[in-house]
């Protein structure tokens, strides 16, 4: 055991302190003296082990001496990071107040730490490097009069005690995990020895390391996955073992590193009801505090009483189960959801969702209330009374809504609620506010704070360089031992001289402090792991690595990319069933109209989940306009202006100042009715700009028109119900003209940029179908057929006419490639041929994964999670 002479000392000297470097070492060793204290004779009182710096916050807050410090306030890190915001506020700087905020607050802690002498880098100070004087002169001011103890000055304040007075300490204090001693707390030492108190660090006795070997890993995803099966097949063949996976840049791969051992270890995590307590490892650095859905869920409540949230914000708080009651209402919400995604605009505020969600009466009460709060946000508080505020808007949401939380959500909780007790203690720091800046500083402090959930100790531990500190482990895998990132880079403060930070050797200072930091941990790894490897990626995101310099002396391994071993899919039971065939339709009537047949020949699966189990896929938001709706305005301000219209007459009968004057009216008519049910009216400027879009591409589209041989249009948007042998489908035909010589013409507007050619109306899986039916069912022959293309980049008719120039690049059966057959009413038989076999096979529930082209068919569906099919 690493720590036998260690624990016997504290069993025989119950005055004895252990000081740890991190909080993680002080809790293993409480942990691992137990088990060593229950085998013992006598079992001793309770060991006094807690980390350095929690011990001297202990020491400032003297039961036993309480003159001390007496109207002192001791600032927490996240108070201390809001005072220097405060007196950085008036500062013009290109970086935000907080980034600012964040790296003068560590340049003055690290000069503290490393007892830099003030007149060594006051004088060494260039430029901007010289503001950070007066920076801390207001920090320190501020500090003073307010009767503020920052965190960096409590060895100070204790030291200048402990100088004046007898302060009751421990006669013996031990360091454990020091591999690195700063100047403070060396001057601490000495200032200790010189009172008489016993001071050690200790050292875990050396061992023997078994040979240390260098793995070599494809990439940072293989890397992970053969770090996971090393340590599980270490755990499965060693109950006992104690297992370091040490990840050097461990904030930036957490996610990762967690997807690859659940998928090793756990693969069933993810379904509902699994409980995610259950992990048999455990990993140190915790997520954002605002990560957690339930905190983001109500930072998201509170943000929407000041300002307009996007689409996807109020999404979220749709769906969220921590608002109200979400098992009585979810239904509606899911519906209001389908709504929201029909918007064409990014953001609403609060009075415009008000307006939407007339069908959950629940929320309706609560916006209400919320309204009301709003209009109280602009006054100006003091932080403690802004908390009270904050916990009556969030109890109005409901939140954190009914259903019992799990064990994670519950710690999330109680975080979060801790940090609303923290903003009592900004009275002390930030003078009367508005409500939208205390929100700023509870989302800046939940952003801030890491938190990672308890759980039940683990034989395998994922952790950083830093946090291995002192930690015995039976066996070490050390990752991106890679050139870029370990050493680690340098990363001085630009606040402080450089020379002074080389000089005085302060943290990340340079290449060689770096290298040195670097070949410490090393050498302690060696002596204490039994068995150590290193590993590094040959690629990580396509840029080539080399391996670190430091492994030259280790022999390597190219391993192998061998597939997942994973313990819960090896137990798993396959069974096949036949998905090719669904159910066959009860009626007649087929679902979906001509656009059942346009995705039957794309992919009959992808017909059958759409149109028989109507399966939609997520759509996606963006800002402005969809393409979708675009089209919508084109068909609808071409239908206003037909109507008025009527013929060719009417319309080369118009000057080009009242056709312009015309076309602006029709496309501000359809802009105004399509957008009655939205928020459109709100955007003005959106509007004005998709005006002058719309106006301009239908002028020219008129103006294309004229061209044409005389006609007049007898059909506008017209629905029918027409028969393909015993079934019945939905037809909706855009447009139907006569032409001259009474034929009558069929058009269909394209306002996308696909159509190219007629190939798409042609073959035994029309991609065009629409038209094809149309004709070949219709009880009146037609025999011309059109795409009108209406696109800013073309204007032009693609059509299939029986006689010659009836419509502007018009072609003949005879002259089409791709034809199916010579003559006219041949290929209308063919395509009556291909519709009732396709019928048919829709009816009978046909449901083959079969893209019609392939790779090329599958990158365009929106349904490959359902599917799961991967082309060649």
């Amino acid at each position: 055991m690493h720590y036998t002479s260690l624990f016997e000392a504290i069993r025989t000297e119950p005055s004895l302190t252990v000081l740890t470097v991190n909080q993680r070492l002080s809790q293993f060793l409480l942990s691992d003296y137990e088990a060593y204290r229950s085998k013992q004779p006598t079992s001793g009182a309770t060991p006094d082990i807690l980390p350095y710096s929690a011990w001297l916050k202990r020491c400032i807050i003297n039961p036993g001496r309480p003159d001390l410090f007496s109207g002192y306030t001791l600032l927490s890190e996240m108070d201390e990071s809001t005072l220097w915001e405060q007196c950085l506020k008036e500062e013009d700087h290109p970086l935000a107040p907080s980034a600012l905020a964040s790296l003068v607050q560590e340049a003055w802690q690290r000069l503290c730490e490393w007892q830099v002498p003030e007149l060594d880098w006051q004088q060494a100070a260039r430029g901007e490097q010289r503001k950070l004087i007066g920076w801390i002169k207001c920090f320190e001011s501020e500090c003073k009069n307010k009767k503020l103890l920052p965190a960096a000055r409590f060895l100070d304040a204790l030291l200048t005690r402990l100088l004046e007075n007898n302060i009751p300490l421990p006669r013996q204090l031990i360091f454990v995990g020091f591999h690195q001693k700063t100047p403070a707390l060396q001057r601490l030492c000495h200032v200790l020895q010189q009172k008489g108190h016993h001071i050690g660090f200790y050292e875990t006795p050396a061992q023997e390391t078994a040979a240390i070997q260098t793995f070599i890993c494809q990439d940072p995803l293989q890397e992970y996955r053969k770090m996971a099966e090393w340590a599980y097949e270490i755990l499965h063949n060693d109950q006992n073992a104690f297992i370091g996976c040490i990840v050097p840049d461990l904030p930036q791969s957490r996610r990762a590193l967690l997807r690859a051992f659940n998928e090793t270890a756990h693969p069933f995590i993810n379904i509902p009801g699994a409980c995610e307590e259950s992990l048999s490892f455990n990993i140190s650095y915790g997520e954002m505090l605002i990560h957690y859905p339930i905190i983001y869920t109500a930072l998201l409540w509170l943000k929407l009483s000041i300002t307009p949230l996007s689409v996807a914000e109020w999404q979220v708080l749709l769906d969220s189960p921590y608002l109200g009651d979400y098992s009585l209402d979810y239904a509606l919400r899911a519906q209001l959801i389908r709504q929201l995604q029909k918007q064409t605009i990014s953001s609403l505020s609060l009075a415009q969702f008000t307006a939407l969600s007339s069908t959950l009466p629940l929320w309706q009460m609560r916006l209400d209330k919320i309204n009301a709060l709003s209009r109280a946000s602009s006054f100006i508080q003091a932080p403690s009374l802004w908390r009270n505020e904050i916990k009556a808007i969030l109890q109005l949401s409901g939140w954190p809504g009914q259903r019992t939380l799990n064990s994670t959500e519950y710690q999330a909780l109680q975080r979060f609620e801790a940090l609303l007790e923290e903003l009592q203690a900004l009275d002390l720091i930030m003078s009367a506010c508005t409500f939208k800046a205390i929100l700023y500083e509870l989302k800046k402090r939940a952003t801030n704070t890491l938190f990672q959930p308890q759980s039940v100790p683990a034989r395998i531990q994922i952790i950083g360089v830093l946090e291995a500190a002192g930690l015995p482990f039976t066996h070490v895998w050390f990752a991106h031992a890679d050139a870029a990132k370990w050493p680690p880079s340098p990363n001085p403060n630009p606040f402080i001289p450089f020379s002074v930070q080389r000089q005085y050797g302060l943290p990340h200072c340079d290449a060689l402090h770096e290298s040195r930091f670097a070949k410490t941990i090393m050498k302690h790894l060696k002596e204490e792991a039994g068995q150590l490897f290193y590993s590094y990626s040959i690629f990580d995101k396509n840029t080539q690595q080399l391996p670190s310099p430091l492994l030259v002396d280790f022999p390597s391994i190219e391993l192998d990319p061998s597939p997942l071993k994973s313990q819960g899919f090896q137990a798993s039971k396959l069974s096949t069933v036949d998905d090719t065939v669904g159910k066959i339709l009860q009626n007649t009537q087929l679902p979906g109209g001509t656009g059942l047949f346009k995705e039957y020949a794309a992919c009959p699966f992808k017909a059958y989940i759409k149109y028989r189990l109507k399966a939609e896929a997520w759509p996606s938001q963006s800002p402005g306009f969809s393409t979708a709706f675009r089209g919508q305005l084109i068909h609808k301000a071409l239908e206003l202006a037909w109507k008025e219209l009527k013929d060719h007459a009417a319309l080369t009968a118009l000057s080009p100042e009242d056709q312009q004057q015309k076309t602006t009216r029709w496309a501000a008519s359809a802009l105004s009715e399509l957008a009655v049910s939205t928020c459109l009216t709100s955007s003005k400027r959106l509007l004005k700009l998709e005006l002058e879009r719309l106006s301009y591409l239908i002028n020219n589209w008129l103006n294309y028109e004229r061209k044409r041989p005389p006609f007049s249009v007898i059909a506008l948007e017209s629905a029918e119900i027409l028969k393909i042998g015993d079934f019945k489908i939905s037809v909706r035909q855009d447009r139907l003209d006569s032409l001259d010589d009474g034929e009558r013409c069929l058009i269909d507007y394209k306002t996308g940029n696909d159509i190219k050619n007629l190939d798409g109306l042609f073959g035994d899986r029309p991609d065009e179908p629409q038209l094809a039916i149309y004709c070949s069912i219709s009880e009146k022959p037609i025999n011309n057929l059109a795409f009108a293309k209406i696109h800013h980049e073309k204007l032009q008719f693609f059509s299939l006419v029986k006689k010659e120039n009836l419509l502007p690049h018009s072609l003949l059966l005879n002259q089409v490639k791709n034809r199916d057959a010579e003559e006219w009413e041949l290929q209308l038989n063919h395509w009556k041929n291909v519709f009732l076999s396709q019928a048919d096979a829709i009816a009978k529930g046909h449901a083959l994964i079969d893209p019609k082209e392939g790779k090329k068919t599958c990158e365009k569906c929106q349904f490959g999670s359902i599917c799961r099919y991967s082309p060649a």
